[in-house]
């Protein structure tokens, strides 16, 4: 038996569908990290030492997606570069925290910093 070629309309309707899918489950997962960064990040903007760590102890073996998602958010286009920055920054802190308080992994903290010196060779050099 042969396959037919797909009709053009079922396969825009079957690419809309998977693509509707990933998105809501993107934005469903982007939630939670957006209600965890909002509060750390409030937490490091105010300097309250004792609420970043209680967020850090509570997330546990979740905050690699955390750091890794300021990451990403860091590199896209859109942002300045003392946002970048202290999106970067954000994500060391995340980072070095999980390793003293949850044992976590230092290949986090290095992914981190590298991307953080690297934005700040950037700015080193619109600063010359």
């Amino acid at each position: 038996m042969r396959l037919e070629r797909l009709n053009p309309v079922a396969f825009i309707i079957i690419a809309f569908t998977l693509l509707y899918i990933a998105l809501v489950a993107s934005y469903a997962e982007a939630g939670d990290d957006t209600r965890f960064r909002k509060a750390f990040t409030s937490a490091y903007n105010g300097q309250r030492f004792e609420a970043m760590a209680q967020l850090i102890k509570a997330k546990k073996g979740a905050l690699a997606p955390e750091v890794r998602g300021l990451i990403t958010e860091a590199a896209r286009p859109g942002h300045g570069l003392e946002e970048t920055l202290t999106l970067l920054d954000v994500a060391v802190v995340m980072a070095t925290m999980n390793i003293h308080w949850n044992n976590g992994e230092a290949t986090l903290l290095a992914e981190a910093e590298k991307a953080l010196d690297a934005a700040l060779v950037k700015k080193e050099g619109q600063l010359y």
